[in-house]
């Protein structure tokens, strides 16, 4: 899981909102150079790495590694596993480490500078199945937009969990409206082996979405509105696939990641509600006073998978890409000529001598997405 923008985006934002504003500067230098951790644990062996940068000022989307740290997880059974850094700032757990519920772990940093940070305990706590992921068509006439609305239900039976926070990855398959049968490459043109003009393309969520049934009879969530997907992209012309992952969170871990949606949510402008400082469960041993932004966290995950046909779904006037794209007809003597000259792309032969040719975004795919099929799709 990607937590790491969310986080490190609200690093300035903490510092320079907690202060009495007098007049407003962009942030350059002083942003508060805070750890920022990035540390998860999931039940199994298939675990996703420790990721540790420090945070960054708003007029910049640099990711500064913290590089050359010591990380360790340590068990409440005394047994340690030490972590190797296999890219500056990421940190990966060693081979054949799994998670188990009920074991509480500790994550235990040592920086290059010498500073020692430790997390509190938290147990890896188990997760209830996704009852479903469901959709309905919604039309929006006061944003102009149709399209459908995904939602999620759960419970748990043993009432045991009230506390929930869901993830999601979206995939969708596109084709562009040419298919780019040739190459033209050192002067020759030959068949093209590879097919470029069927790709995918996935997008993460980048928000926080928690969900609590703390004042309901029982542990359930009904049709939790997950993710709105209108009209005005093209996730829905052909086959969209959305995959959701629900952790069981603690009320200590629900408040920190409710605490931090709503400084996401809220600083707009200068006039919203100055922010509070958020607390997460990072420390420096030396000095508890020291701003650590992150939560280091371990449950299991719980996932389900649906797929979306546009054939499925009521007909609607979906966001075409490439409506703008024009193409060309040339003789075999000018393919050369047209795209020496730049802007141009051999996509396939018309009739006996003609050539096709447009720009590469209206030909390869892949300046938009991937051609390599999902293993799911």
């Amino acid at each position: 899981m990607n937590f790491l923008k969310v986080i490190s985006g609200t690093a300035m934002l903490i510092l320079l909102f907690s202060r009495c504003i007098e007049e407003f500067e962009p942030p350059s230098q002083d942003y508060g150079n805070f750890l920022v951790v990035e540390a998860f644990i999931n039940k199994g062996n298939e675990q996703s790495d420790v990721r540790l940068s420090r945070s960054v000022p708003l007029d910049t989307s640099a990711w500064i590694p913290e590089s050359g740290a010591r990380v360790s997880i340590r068990e409440d059974t005394g047994e340690e596993h030490f972590l190797s850094e296999t890219a500056a700032g990421i940190y990966q757990f060693p081979e054949g480490f799994n998670g188990q519920s009920g074991i509480s772990y500790q994550i235990s940093i040592i920086t290059s500078g010498s500073r020692q940070y430790e997390s509190d305990f938290v147990t890896l706590r188990q997760t209830p199945d996704i009852d479903s992921v469901h959709w309905e068509y919604l039309e929006k006439p006061e944003l102009g937009v149709e399209g459908l609305q995904i939602y999620l239900s759960t419970h748990d039976p043993e009432n045991n969990t009230a506390y929930y926070r869901w993830y999601y990855d979206e995939t969708w398959i596109f084709r562009t409206p040419y298919d780019a049968t040739l190459i033209y490459e050192n002067g020759q043109i030959r068949q093209r082996l590879e097919n470029i003009n069927t790709c995918w393309k996935n997008v993460s969520s980048t928000s926080i979405f928690l969900g609590n049934s703390t004042r309901l009879d029982q542990d359930v969530i009904d049709s939790y509105p997950l993710v709105y997907v209108d009209n005005t992209t093209e996730r829905l012309a052909d086959r969209y696939s959305i995959n959701v992952k629900q952790y069981a969170l603690s009320e200590v871990a629900y408040t920190y990641w409710d605490e931090l949606k709503d400084l996401n949510e809220n600083l707009g402008t200068l006039f919203d509600p100055m922010p509070f400082s958020i607390t997460g469960n990072i420390h420096n041993v030396n000095d508890r006073n020291e701003t650590v932004l992150g939560f280091f966290d371990a449950a299991e995950d719980k996932e389900k998978r649906i797929f979306i046909s546009h054939l499925e779904i009521p007909a609607m006037n979906i966001f075409n890409p490439y409506t703008a794209c024009n193409d060309t007809l040339v003789s075999y003597s000018s393919v050369g000529v047209m795209i020496s000259r730049g802007g141009y792309m051999l996509a396939t032969v018309v009739g006996l001598s003609d050539y096709l040719l447009s720009t590469p975004t209206c030909i390869d795919c892949r300046y938009a997405g991937t051609n390599i099929r999902p293993d799911f799709w």
